[in-house]
């Protein structure tokens, strides 16, 4: 039987296969170990790529004042500004 690359669970099409070195301080390194443990993510890619699409859907729902608004777990609005 063949082996077959993992996809994306959104994605029909096999996701390709790359290694990448990221150089990074401290604090970034903690970032992304602390997210890992809060997004469930199995890996770094993971990380990144639920990182990524909360950041696009941040920067698209946007207002023309560079804000976004949400309403957190305890039920109050909040206000990210992106700058």
């Amino acid at each position: 039987m063949a082996e077959t690359a993992p996809t994306h669970k959104d994605e029909k099409e096999p996701m390709a296969q790359y290694q990448t070195t990221l150089v990074m301080d401290q604090r970034t390194a903690d970032s992304l170990r602390e997210l890992k443990e809060q997004l469930g993510a199995s890996n770094n890619s993971q990380v990144i790529r639920k990182a990524l699409a909360l950041a696009r859907l941040v920067a698209r729902n946007a207002n023309a004042d560079n804000e976004f608004e949400f309403i957190g777990p305890d039920g109050k609005h909040k206000t990210v500004i992106l700058d």
